[in-house]
């Protein structure tokens, strides 16, 4: 099917831009200003804000026990936007790690949107075989718990650093500590010792239980961009359509978006309508797992980034 999504005012890292979309098959085949030499139905969407679809976070999505919860879980993500979700599995040991991934892949195979399984683990179990085993079962990021007890100066950078050659896996930190001086002290640490070792990482991931979507630096290190969160020639049709003010604001005037306080009224994944009018529509096994054999591919790792929710 063809078809020409017209006058679509597309947010995005960069800021607010007037486009129009030449769909193909479910696939973004050309955009531009306007697409008039085009034919084919054509589809006004000029009185919305349209976004990619969403890449966000869920630390808690392979503990559920039961379909039901699953479901929950999947649902809060699309009425956000969500079409593309990132899966952290804990892993207490190194001898749990393959079943430990196995059941993770099999939890998500029910899942509607698509995603990304990685690891989560205590940093003190961090090791160089950690990495080759990211490599070898092709996850592209860990996650790692600093509590207050943590010494960062005691993990084997400089080992984890020989292991990433040809699989830089970006590890980032899940901050723990209750103290704030300590904290400052331990982030003053970790970033030390990342730019030393140049470890791709940021100071800042989402974890708390309001989803957002993630920075487009962090998409760069976990190796899906350009392919998600973004509306480029080539990729998936997914995106999202929320209500344009109804204050008046110009959309050249407008350089934030706020996702906190603004769900989608639409949210398109591969083709397919996943919400519409608050309704959010279920497709068991209708997500793919993405496998990403490159991660950081268009990544700096010279800098850490910065919270722009703080």
């Amino acid at each position: 099917m063809t078809y020409i999504i017209e006058d679509a005012n597309v947010v995005s890292d960069d800021g607010i831009c007037v486009r129009s979309f030449l769909i193909i098959e479910n696939k973004i085949s050309h955009f531009g200003k306007s697409l008039k030499k085009y034919q084919g139905k054509r589809v006004n969407v000029s009185n919305y804000f349209m976004t990619p679809g969403h890449v966000m976070a869920d630390f808690n999505i392979l503990q559920c026990d039961n379909f039901i919860n699953y479901k929950k879980h999947l649902v809060k993500l699309i009425d956000k936007g969500c079409t593309t979700v990132v899966v952290p599995c804990y892993i207490r040991y190194e001898s749990e790690f393959e079943k430990k991934i196995r059941a993770a892949r099999h939890a998500m195979i029910n899942s509607t949107i698509d995603f990304i399984i990685g690891v989560h683990m205590a940093a003190e179990k961090l090791s160089p075989q950690t990495i080759r085993l990211c490599k070898r079962h092709k996850l592209p990021y860990i996650i790692i718990d600093i509590e207050d007890k943590t010494n960062i100066f005691s993990i084997p950078w400089g080992w984890i650093r020989e292991a990433q050659f040809q699989y830089q896996v970006p590890i980032y930190p899940k901050w723990n500590t209750k103290d704030k001086q300590l904290l400052k002290q331990q982030m003053n640490e970790w970033e030390q010792m990342t730019a030393n070792h140049q470890i791709p990482t940021c100071l800042y991931f989402p974890f708390d239980d309001h989803p957002r979507p993630l920075q487009r630096l962090i998409r760069k290190q976990i190796g899906i961009y350009p392919k998600k969160g973004e509306l480029l020639i080539g990729n998936d049709l997914d995106y999202n359509l929320y209500q344009y003010p109804l204050d008046g604001e110009k959309v050249e005037e407008s350089s934030k978006f706020n996702y906190d306080n603004n769900d989608p009224i639409i949210t398109v994944h591969k083709g397919k309508l996943l919400k519409e009018n608050g309704k959010v529509n279920f497709f068991p096994g209708y997500g793919q797992e993405l496998k990403l054999t490159m991660p950081g591919l268009f990544a700096s790792i010279d800098h850490v980034g910065n919270n722009p929710h703080l």
